[in-house]
């Protein structure tokens, strides 16, 4: 069911473009909320990351269709992170279940994860930037990443964006493991 949603707001994205946006992220999150309640403890770590991130770099994003909440920080990337390190988490174990890979090492496995939210993150930002519309005015003027012709950021915010699925894995493991 949790695929079948993330899958649905890609497809509105693509049909709506930016109209359908803030209002489908909240709505998927609170989907999320109730519909996953033994993944509960993942979900609030994910939005906590998404958070902080959203609150340290209120500056740093200018959406024509997202709002400051307070001024304190912006909806969009807060809704966007949190349901995507969320999501890249869900898909990847998923695919592990579906392919009856057995119990991975714990470093084998966070190089895959890593390699597989990189990969998600980029093609994620190439979809939504080329064919949503979503385009950070604030940052419009750095270059892409070659490799993709996205993420139109300072190469300090490209290497956060990269490190918070890792750090993500990290956090979920340990929270996981002594929860």
């Amino acid at each position: 069911m949790t695929l079948i949603l993330i899958l649905l707001f890609v497809l509105g994205g693509l049909v709506f473009k930016t109209k359908f946006l803030i209002f489908s992220l909240a709505a998927l999150a609170v989907l999320l909320f109730f519909h996953n309640r033994y993944d509960s403890k993942s979900l609030i770590l994910s939005f906590l990351i998404s958070l902080i991130w959203s609150v340290f770099s209120v500056d740093i994003y200018n959406y024509s269709f997202s709002f400051k909440f307070f001024g304190f920080f912006d909806v969009f990337p807060f809704l966007a992170f949190g349901i995507g390190l969320y999501g890249s988490w869900y898909i990847f174990y998923s695919l592990i279940s579906y392919l009856k890979v057995k119990k991975l090492n714990l470093r084998l496995e966070f190089l895959i994860y890593t390699f597989f939210y990189i990969t998600i993150l980029l093609f994620g930002e190439w979809l939504f930037y080329h064919y949503v519309g979503v385009q950070n005015i604030a940052t419009a003027a750095y270059p892409p990443l070659a490799i993709c012709n996205c993420l139109h950021a300072p190469p300090a915010m490209a290497g956060i964006y990269m490190a918070m699925g890792p750090l993500f894995f990290i956090l979920n493991t340990n929270l996981n493991k002594y929860l």
